[in-house]
């Protein structure tokens, strides 16, 4: 699903999912040497500030996705 997609899709769930946004990647991925697009994303709740950062690891290879990790600080929990 794409990141547009997703962001409505989340909407129409209601359950007030905010969206990080992943800094080092440029949201395509390759599949069968065609690019194709962004596919993972990481959706938080119950946090009351956004991450300290969110990256691809690049560097990684398990499989055709690129895993993405974020990072919060733990006061920022409710």
């Amino acid at each position: 699903m794409d990141t547009p997609v997703s962001k409505k899709f989340s909407l129409k769930l209601g359950t007030g999912f905010q969206h990080t946004k992943v800094t080092n990647s440029t949201g395509s991925r390759y599949n069968k040497n065609t690019v194709g697009r962004m596919i993972d994303h990481i959706y938080y709740a119950g946090l009351n500030s956004r991450p300290n950062w969110c990256t691809a690891n690049r560097f990684l290879d398990l499989s055709d996705h690129m895993p993405i990790a974020a990072q919060w600080n733990l006061d920022s929990l409710e």
